[in-house]
Parts: C-alpha cells; sequence; structure tokens
C-alpha cells in the first residue's frame, strides 16, 4: 500500500490550505473549513479501511 502516512497528510494539510476563491460577489470559501472538510474525508476513508482490513483478519485469527 503505498498512501502516505496520516501525519504526513495532516501536516500537508497545515502548510497547504486551499485558496481562497472570491468569484461570487465576495464570497469566501473558509480555507480551513476545505481542509477540515478533507481531513474529516480522509480519516472516515482511512477508519473503513481499517475495519475492512480487520474484518478479513479476525476470521482468520479466531
Amino acid at each position: 500500500m503505498t498512501a502516505p502516512s496520516l501525519g504526513f497528510l495532516l501536516r500537508h494539510a497545515v502548510r497547504h490550505p486551499v485558496r481562497t476563491t472570491r468569484r461570487n460577489n465576495h464570497k469566501t470559501i473558509d480555507a480551513t473549513g476545505c481542509g477540515l472538510g478533507l481531513l474529516v474525508v480522509v480519516l472516515g476513508f482511512s477508519g473503513l479501511v481499517a475495519t475492512w482490513v480487520a474484518s478479513m483478519i479476525l476470521p482468520l485469527l479466531l
């Protein structure tokens, strides 16, 4: 599995926040909000992968 580590993703999200866009009448997308949303998605996906791996391995161990 060549996925980057969670620590690397956290540091990358902190260092490179999503740029704010001001296209629609000064409506700004909060960069930290986007970063947190992305972090939640990454954490949720890694949790799903972890539970899937556990469900594959646990029957073999029991």
